[in-house]
């Protein structure tokens, strides 16, 4: 068995982390690792301490109801698996008009969505889902903790309806609908531990991707 994933300890997370919102009306959005090509670089707007690897690439995907970027942090080599940023910004479902492309693809967090995730991010090791969740400047968030040739690996996850202030601002330009945000973020690093990564995601810091 490739995860550690027990319905109890993710329905239980789900639960605890209800409060972070609802669905998004009728959109049926679900993540997907790959969402086709990005449209270019961009100014990243999903941030770690240096700690976590330095900032090598920024990547935006822009979709007709809001828009995801990727951004890739260097890491410790191949056999550890790409550390990723990704940030999800639905901010128009209401008013997107999908003959100009696909829908932003991203699934609320709960039992079924997280094991598919965890498959998808670490397909050859096992991850235990904590059935606790951490708390960051924006609310709390899930995560998942394992080990991967040596290396201390965590997989966080945290869906915001209300948005972040800073993208908010961005997006609609401080006023009307907040927009929903969520980030997924995957880190393997060598020589330290998963509650340090951990310490690490809890300091994270979202912006307005046209800040300085």
């Amino acid at each position: 068995m490739k995860r550690i994933v027990t319905s109890l300890a993710l329905s239980a997370l789900a639960l605890s982390l209800a409060g972070c919102g609802a669905g998004v009306g009728g959109f049926v959005a679900r993540y997907s690792g790959s969402v086709g090509d990005p449209q270019g670089p961009a100014r990243a707007a999903i941030h770690l301490p240096a700690d976590a690897g330095a900032e090598i690439e920024t990547l935006l995907h822009d979709h007709p109801d809001g828009w995801r970027q990727d951004v890739i942090l260097r890491d410790d080599g191949p056999e550890y698996g790409q550390n990723t940023l990704s940030l999800f910004v639905l901010a128009r479902p209401d008013r997107a008009d999908y003959s100009l492309g696909d829908p932003l693809r991203v699934d609320r967090p709960d039992a079924t969505t997280i094991d598919g995730e965890l498959s998808a991010a670490f397909p050859t090791n096992a991850m235990t889902v904590s059935p606790l969740h951490e708390t960051d400047s924006y609310g709390p968030f899930g995560f998942a903790y394992g080990a991967l040739h040596g290396a201390a690996c965590l997989y966080a996850w945290q869906w915001l309806d209300g948005g972040a202030r800073p993208l908010t601002a961005a997006v609609i330009g401080g006023g009307g609908r907040p927009p929903t945000t969520a980030w997924r973020i995957r880190l393997c690093r060598r020589g330290t531990t998963y509650r340090r990564l951990l310490d690490l995601v809890r300091q994270v810091r979202l912006e307005s991707p046209g800040a300085a």
